[in-house]
């Protein structure tokens, strides 16, 4: 390139414009012309938010443009009612140049509400249709697995949401597999890639994380397309939505199998802490062995039962105790022999006693005689003799014969 042609491209560096100069022109054109210092303009309510300074920070939109609008603290307090997203409003103010971001925004004075946007009104005619079919019915949406092998998270690749997951993950329970199947969260392109990364990873999977970060309505725009909603709707395995921030409801949270506040609430409503396993694990061993122990005890009092049982129904113990029967029985009738013996014993001494008292020879020991005829009857009495009879007299040791005088 010849060196003159360069210059002419290329001016010194000395004529050139600081941002700063270009930024204070382009406002001061807008303050020189008069049509922006009080311009009405009708749009839907994008994102809103009001932040702890107190002004209100807007977006309207219409079709693809997006005006950016900020109504200071001192006037907010006259703008009643605070419109919602969605909503169609007219805005007054004037449009100044924000030099920060180079873009220019309307610093509003005035709002007024006058009807739903059409946005809105598509994201209201799409729910009620999805609604209809049953695609939100609580009782087609499928169990969490409790303890997921593998779980698929279909997000931006380069997300703050995957950080998130994966910081959560490691923590909490580092024995999954995650399989990213990453994806455009955000722009026209991004419902049909959110559709092939979901069934690019549904048959690898246990459960599928879908997941975003927070933002703005038109950011989570991809979320309320009726592609996204309808494979998240029949995805093979379990989908959990984890999209933007708690506030935020989009038709894929209500087509999920379950909805998370973030995509981090996501993974610990998907997943168990390995803390809290390994304690269930410590108590159910810990049960195991207590039923163990006392199943053991059981078994053991059976045995011990069950032994006492064949000894008893063992011959030689039936012998033993025969024998102790036997023993135990003889000897109560030696006992019971000895017994009558005795009493024979002394009966007998007692009538050998009396006997030997009514014998007359013993009678006759003591001193006394018997008197009798010859023909030896006795004499019982005086009179049973008469003078002259002979007389036997007997004595213990002899007898002699005696007359009668």
């Amino acid at each position: 390139m010849k060196k003159g042609f360069q210059s002419i491209l290329f001016p010194p560096a000395d004529d050139a414009l600081s941002v700063t100069a270009l930024s204070n022109m382009v406002q001061q054109a807008l303050v020189e012309d008069g049509r922006f210092a009080d311009v009405r303009v009708k749009g839907e309510i994008g994102t809103m938010t009001r932040p702890a300074s107190g002004h209100l920070y807007f977006s309207l939109r219409d079709g693809d443009a997006i005006l950016q609008c900020v109504i200071w603290k001192s006037k907010v307090a006259y703008v009643r009612p605070i419109p919602r997203e969605g909503e169609m409003v007219v805005v007054r103010g004037t449009i100044k140049t924000y030099k920060a971001k180079s873009q220019y925004q309307m610093d509003a004075n005035s709002l007024m509400l006058v009807g739903a946007g059409d946005l809105n009104a598509e994201f209201e005619e799409l729910k009620n249709r999805l609604q209809a079919e049953g695609i939100f019915d609580q009782l087609r949406k499928r169990p969490i697995p409790q303890m997921p092998r593998v779980i698929g998270v279909v997000t931006s690749s380069t997300g703050a949401a995957l950080h998130d997951v994966i910081n959560v993950l490691s923590g909490r329970w580092p024995l999954v597999e995650l399989i990213v199947s990453p994806t455009l969260v955000q722009g026209d392109a991004a419902p049909a890639q959110i559709v092939a990364a979901i069934r690019r990873v549904e048959k690898k999977c246990d459960v599928i994380l879908v997941a975003r970060g927070g933002g703005s309505a038109e950011d989570l725009a991809a979320f309320n397309d009726e592609r996204v909603v309808r494979a998240v709707a029949t995805a093979v395995v379990p989908v959990v939505s984890g999209v933007g921030h708690e506030v935020d409801i989009t038709l894929t949270d209500l087509a999920a199998d379950l909805r998370a506040p973030t995509p981090s609430a996501g993974v610990a409503q998907m997943t168990p802490h390995i803390d809290d396993v390994r304690q269930s694990v410590d108590d159910v061993t810990e049960s195991l062995e207590q039923t163990m122990d006392i199943r053991l005890t059981n078994l053991r009092r059976e045995l011990y039962a069950m032994r006492n049982e064949l000894r008893l129904l063992s011959p030689q113990q039936r012998l033993a105790m025969l024998h102790s029967q036997y023993a135990m029985l003889k000897m109560r009738l030696d006992q019971s022999v000895e017994r009558v013996l005795t009493t024979r014993r002394d009966q007998l001494l007692l009538a050998q006693a009396r006997l030997d008292a009514l014998d007359p020879q013993a009678v006759l020991e003591r001193g006394y005689a018997i008197v009798c005829r010859a023909d030896g009857s006795l004499l019982h009495s005086v009179d049973d003799s008469r003078s002259g009879d002979s007389l036997v007299v007997r004595m213990h040791d002899g007898e002699f014969g005696v007359n009668r005088v």
